[in-house]
């Protein structure tokens, strides 16, 4: 059963139950904003050799989108090799989440992740 009660809560912008319905929300804004995100586009899992992170790449004539997430409570480290899928870098991004840009410039080097981090990487 619904609980009502609770779901007042959301409208007390201290509140745990408006800090997760504002970051849906917000997801939700961005999947509305990328046709990336459509139901018609399927995810290309990326076979990472780290087993604390899930990463999979979704394909569109807009652009392409990279989502990674750190399930670990530690730092955790990435090749940036997983962007030559996309060619020959330098690899810029668009993070979506925190509207940040990033670029990769070394397929040699690294990349490290926070605990519980994502990270939504717009081509």
């Amino acid at each position: 059963m619904f609980d009502w009660h609770k779901a007042e809560k959301r409208l007390d912008k201290k509140s745990v139950e408006a800090k997760i319905f504002n970051k849906h929300k917000k997801l939700i804004q961005i999947r509305k904003a990328h046709a990336v995100f459509a139901d018609n586009i399927t995810n290309k899992w990326l076979p990472l050799e780290n087993m604390a992170i899930a990463g999979f790449i979704r394909h569109s004539v807009e652009h392409d989108v990279f989502c990674l997430f750190n399930y670990s409570n530690q730092n955790q480290s990435l090749p940036e090799s997983i962007f030559e899928a996309l060619g020959k870098g330098p690899h810029k991004f668009k993070e979506l989440w925190t509207n940040s840009s990033l670029e990769f410039k070394n397929p040699l080097g690294s990349f490290t992740m926070k605990p519980y981090q994502f990270l939504i990487l717009s081509t």
